[in-house]
């Protein structure tokens, strides 16, 4: 469902988005609402997207900093945010 919410979003496709290397905040986001909403905690996140749990976090940091300065992130962190309340 998360997964599935940033993708839409994103116009992404899920294989691109659990790929190491992929560009953009997506992957961030993804990490935020997946430990936010889907109650994963790091190491699971990190074994899902094939990365180390401290990755995760700090992933998540970077995506926190980024939607404070940048207004699109923010709204578009908004926007995934909704569509995952309404199910």
């Amino acid at each position: 469902m998360i997964v599935s919410a940033v993708c839409t979003e994103l116009n992404a496709g899920r294989e691109d988005l659990m790929k190491k290397g992929y560009r953009g905040s997506g992957r961030g986001i993804l990490m935020e609402l997946l430990y936010r909403y889907g109650r994963m905690k790091q190491p699971e996140i990190g074994t899902m997207l094939g990365i180390d749990y401290s990755a995760v976090s700090i992933g998540r940091k970077r995506v926190q900093m980024l939607m404070e300065a940048d207004p699109e992130v923010k709204s578009l962190y908004a926007k995934i945010e909704s569509r995952i309340s309404q199910g």
